[in-house]
């Protein structure tokens, strides 16, 4: 067995338990799948597509890569490869099967990616066609092969038997919830423990405290999983709602179609497959908390039904003239810039300050690295325990590299890192290479990194920590230096927050000489 059949053995592994830990979230579940199998077939852009089953038209569910990320969410109007794949039933490798024809489908449905080459596999079983998942461009620039497109179609196996599992948990949680709106006994509201050493998430903590004693609405803002929904349950536990319902909804999760019925309920008959009458969750949150996560993510068209609801308290069924009142406070949060899409025309300015009456930042983790510690050791004990093995903590290599890293997915990210961690890892400490981490490099040529290098091997603080303080300090000094010491332009280049620059000239001593 060569050494690339080990490695795709490896991550069919790991992609398997990394999937059994995410069995409630199709998002997730896809995200982990796609992410794992580009590492398999090395490329950095990708996109999985499906048949919307209510347009019948084919949509960009998940992308990757910087220059694709603003197709996730859309419609294909054009022929395409994926449309190619259904039709035919199986894979294309581009390179060897359609060629050119094909290639400009591609580049028509994705003009400003550049496409050398492609790959499309029909993620797919006996019963049901669930997507296509494409790759764009190997970072070697090599062609893809037939051994790559086998690959992610073996894989592709896990994400199908999750996807069944996610269908079946979602049954099975409905039918809770109906039981639930049926019974007199008060239901079960599960919260995350909250995890943290900064003094920065300290006072917003304090800050929560004196935001929960009112009814006001809160606007969470903050990057992708930087914790928000975590924050919203402590407002709730804080508050004199505590004990009464506190019901979540994922605005990007819900499909367009359905989502009016999830938010206001809907009667027997008022749709295709409505077969009961169904509280929705304004409802259901009657008396306590309705947190709505990625509200930037509501349709245009439902806005107004939201602001009326949250301005009077009352609204109506979908198939229902009937008015319902409810006494409900209300949460949101979101990772857009609001204030941007009002200007765009896609978000209405008046819901915006319905919802902005208090907000409430959580800055990412790179803004706090004290959380860092307390966090990877929680996972650690969460996934070791659940894994069925013992970890006695981290390496000091693990240590630094932890801190190294610029974590773009906050504290999602660090969790998936861990976790797959616990899975490769063994027993005892959790090494740097357990990690996985994709540490781009920082200059196209090598030329800065490789003299650092030698100047800090030199020296007589010879550990990986001193290593990499003075790497950083270095860097930082020259782009600031680029940039006339001006730290915004320094950050945006860096990719990090202003403040956090500024942490790092105090932390490593850079001054503008």
């Amino acid at each position: 067995m060569n050494s690339k059949t080990l490695a795709d053995l490896k991550s069919f592994l790991e992609i398997s338990s990394l999937i059994s830990l995410k069995c409630d979230n199709e998002e997730e579940l896809l995200s982990v799948f796609m992410q794992e199998a580009m590492k398999i077939v090395n490329s950095e852009n990708s996109v999985f597509i499906e048949l919307n089953r209510f347009t019948n038209k084919l949509e960009c569910r998940f992308a990757a890569g910087e220059a694709l990320l603003k197709y996730k969410g859309r419609f294909l109007e054009k022929k395409s490869v994926a449309l190619r794949c259904i039709e035919c039933q199986h894979s294309i490798n581009l390179m060897n099967v359609f060629g050119n024809v094909d290639l400009s489908y591609a580049k028509e449905n994705l003009p400003d990616f550049k496409i050398d080459s492609m790959l499309s596999i029909l993620i797919r079983d006996s019963e049901h066609t669930y997507g296509i998942a494409e790759f764009f461009n190997k970072i070697d620039s090599q062609a893809f092969t037939i051994d790559d497109l086998k690959a992610v179609e073996l894989i592709s196996g896990s994400l199908i038997a999750a996807f069944k599992n996610c269908e079946k948990f979602k049954a099975l949680r409905a039918e809770n919830e109906r039981f639930t709106e049926n019974s007199t006994e008060k239901p079960d509201y599960k919260f995350h423990n909250f995890v943290y050493s900064s003094p920065v998430v300290k006072n917003l903590l304090e800050e929560v405290k004196i935001v929960a004693h009112g009814n006001s609405t809160v606007l969470i803002t903050g990057e992708s999983g930087v914790g928000k929904e975590l924050f919203a349950e402590q407002i709730y536990l804080n508050s004199s709602r505590k004990g009464k319902p506190f019901v979540r909804v994922n605005c990007a999760s819900l499909s367009p179609t359905l989502i009016e019925s999830e938010l206001f309920g809907h009667v027997k008959g008022s749709f295709t497959n409505a077969d009961f009458d169904r509280k929705g969750r304004f409802e259901v949150a009657d008396g306590g908390v309705l947190f709505l996560d990625e509200i930037g993510e509501l349709p245009l068209e439902l806005q107004s039904k939201l602001l009326r609801a949250i301005q009077e308290r009352k609204f109506e069924k979908v198939g229902s003239s009937k008015t319902i009142s409810v006494d409900v406070r209300l949460i949101a949060a979101t990772n857009k810039n609001l204030e941007k899409m009002v200007r765009e025309g896609k978000f209405r300015e008046d819901l915006f300050y319905r919802l902005n009456v208090y907000n409430l930042r959580i800055p990412p983790l790179a803004e706090r690295p004290e959380d860092i510690d307390s966090l990877s050791e929680y996972f650690m004990r969460k996934y070791a325990e659940e894994s069925n093995k013992r970890f006695k903590g981290f390496s000091d290599s693990a240590k630094h590299l932890l801190h190294y890293y610029t974590w773009p997915g906050n504290i999602r990210e660090l969790e998936n890192a861990v976790a797959r961690a616990v899975i490769v890892g063994k027993e005892n400490y959790i090494s740097a290479d357990d990690l996985r981490l994709q540490i781009e490099k920082i200059e196209n040529s090598s030329d800065f990194a490789r003299d650092s290098a030698e100047n800090y091997a030199s020296s007589d603080d010879k550990t990986l920590k001193s290593a990499l303080d003075n790497f950083k300090k270095a860097y930082i000094t020259r782009i600031l230096k680029e940039n006339n010491w001006n730290q915004t332009k320094t950050a945006k280049i860096l990719d990090i927050q202003r403040t956090y620059v500024s942490r790092l000239m105090n932390e490593l001593n850079i001054r503008d000489k």
